[in-house]
């Protein structure tokens, strides 16, 4: 799945793994100031809400990826990561 996260230039990729969703917040710049701010932005949010979730930095795959736990039963991953992130969140 591919999500659109509010006026971010690029969608980005969503997946699960061993229960847990995985975002892919920057790929391909990951040492560049605005991919670094989107890192910081969903890290932030997610510790407002506090939601536990972790940072995978893969410097080879030049990608950072947040993984998350699922949304709850009944809400799908754009509205679910809308609500934590306080910004548009759709499918694409």
């Amino acid at each position: 799945m591919r999500v659109q996260i509010a006026d971010w230039a690029n969608p980005r990729s969503i997946w699960e793994k061993e229960g847990k969703l995985f975002l892919q917040v920057s790929k391909g710049h990951i040492d560049c100031s605005i991919c670094q701010s989107r890192v910081r932005f969903v890290s932030n949010a997610l510790h407002r809400v506090r939601i536990e979730h972790t940072v995978f930095a893969d410097a080879n795959r030049d990608v950072v990826d947040i993984g998350l736990p699922m949304p709850p039963q009944g809400k799908s991953i754009p509205e679910y990561l809308g609500e934590i992130l306080g910004v548009a969140v759709s499918a694409v």
